[in-house]
């Protein structure tokens, strides 16, 4: 069913002004929308990164718990600096709007007056950005927190766990890497069939005794996913030809590890 607004641009004579937000939050929630307005609304508070996207692809990342809060409190240092940065810049756009405000009454060219009402527009859109920006800083701050003292036992690191985590731990730094090597060299043997010139490059710079290690955890890797994805295979075929109705993914399945331990005696 075609729309009333198609073909219908509504935007020709549209500028956006820094209160457009705030005006479209005001208007009736069952009211048909225009164009305008949702370019309006889209200015919203953004979209901040998930609880799923940081936990799986952001911290997650880490692999080993060493390295995962490594990452985390990273992460938290750069939510930290933007924040302090923005903060900062709005208060800036502010004072200088204000003595803006006070100016431009004082200036006798009209022209010079159209300028500084130019200027004064765009603080006042900047300001309105960071009382979005500002919020979503800290809600990502606050998310990356929640991830770091998830863990530690029961959710509640010490002063001296948060210092400990800038400590390098050689044996962990090994631990981790193996690990990772052993993650890229399993992705290589189940995409290719074998292990890729880039990555045997990289196997080759690690000691012999790491070298078997990762090789060894790589076979079992890609053993490991390569039965789950066939198990999935026939549950999925089972259900296509209507002989199940049970969930698409079996219970052996679901208890299969399908990423890295957290450390390689799992």
């Amino acid at each position: 069913m075609a729309s009333r607004h198609d073909g219908i641009n509504d935007l020709d004579d549209y500028i956006p002004e820094h209160g457009d937000y705030k005006n479209a939050l005001d208007l009736e929630s069952s009211k048909p929308v225009t164009d305008q307005e949702i370019a309006a609304l889209a200015q919203g508070d953004g979209f901040p990164m998930t609880e799923y996207q940081t936990r799986h692809f952001v911290v997650g990342d880490g692999l080993t718990p060493y390295r995962m809060r490594r990452q985390a409190l990273l992460e938290i240092e750069s939510r930290r600096s933007s924040l302090h940065g923005m903060l900062k810049k709005e208060r800036k756009a502010k004072a200088e709007a204000a003595i803006l405000e006070r100016e431009i009454d004082n200036e006798p060219d009209i022209l010079k007056q159209e300028l500084m009402r130019c200027d004064l527009d765009e603080l006042y859109y900047d300001i309105e950005i960071y009382t979005h920006k500002i919020p979503q800083a800290r809600r990502e701050l606050k998310e990356f927190i929640d991830h770091l003292r998830k863990l530690f036992p029961d959710g509640e690191p010490t002063v001296e766990d948060i210092k400990n985590i800038a400590k390098e731990d050689p044996e962990q730094e090994r631990l981790y890497w193996q690990v990772r090597m052993a993650k890229q060299t399993a992705v290589d043997l189940i995409s290719m069939g074998r292990i890729g010139a880039g990555q045997m490059g990289s196997l080759m710079l690690m000691d012999a005794e790491d070298q078997t290690v990762v090789i060894e955890k790589a076979l079992e890797y890609s053993q490991k996913l390569e039965n789950s994805m066939a198990l999935i295979g026939d549950d999925t075929r089972q259900r296509l030809i209507g002989n199940k109705t049970v969930p698409m993914i079996q219970e052996e399945v679901r208890q299969q590890k399908l990423h890295a331990p957290e450390s390689l005696d799992d």
